[in-house]
């Protein structure tokens, strides 16, 4: 039977969220390369994950197939950890299953929505004015991260408005104040 021996390692933590363009680990692999079909997750987080192999560089590339949540381990009174497995499947239908699992600590973001956001002047959005400053963020009691945002904050959910708003921000004495918000299409 081939045999297949990890060379290299993964990230030791995974933010919660993250999705496949947010987390990659590429996994080297050492062996009997020739004869690897493929590999396979395994372990009860397995349906989180998505490994792929790439026989011309020899290494395992491991995704995220679908987004943890911090706060569902704490919920459940378990640590934010994740462990998952290894599975090589061989040419010839054979198998070898890794022998120490892979873990992955999952870390809190701050997904909480804002609160208290209104707008001070403004407000009001004309129809096709794309671009265009539609009015002035009112924060209270602290700073909105989206009004730092660099690229607008898009819909993803079907049925969802095919606009977006993208804000920033010119205060600099005082973080309430200065927030322009501008509005655009998808």
């Amino acid at each position: 039977m081939p045999i297949i021996r990890i060379t290299g390692g993964i990230p030791a933590s995974i933010a919660e969220n993250s999705g496949p363009a947010d987390w990659i680990a590429n996994l080297g692999l050492a062996g009997d390369l020739s004869r690897l079909a493929g590999i396979e997750i395994t372990g009860p987080m397995a349906s989180y994950f998505t490994a792929t192999w790439n026989p011309t560089f020899g290494f395992a590339t491991l995704r995220p197939d679908a987004r943890l949540d911090f706060e569902a381990f704490s919920a459940a009174g378990i640590l934010p950890q994740v462990e998952i497995g290894l599975t090589y499947v061989f040419d010839d239908g054979t198998r070898q299953t890794e022998a120490a699992p892979l873990r992955l600590a999952v870390l809190d973001r701050d997904d909480t929505a804002p609160t208290g956001l209104a707008f001070s002047s403004g407000g009001t959005v004309a129809a096709g004015a794309i671009g265009a400053v539609i009015g002035t963020l009112w924060r209270w009691p602290t700073r909105i991260l989206l009004a730092r945002s660099s690229s607008p904050s898009r819909p993803t959910t079907p049925g969802a408005s095919r606009w977006w708003m993208a804000c920033s921000s010119s205060a600099t004495a005082s973080p309430w104040a200065g927030t322009t918000c501008r509005t655009g299409r998808c």
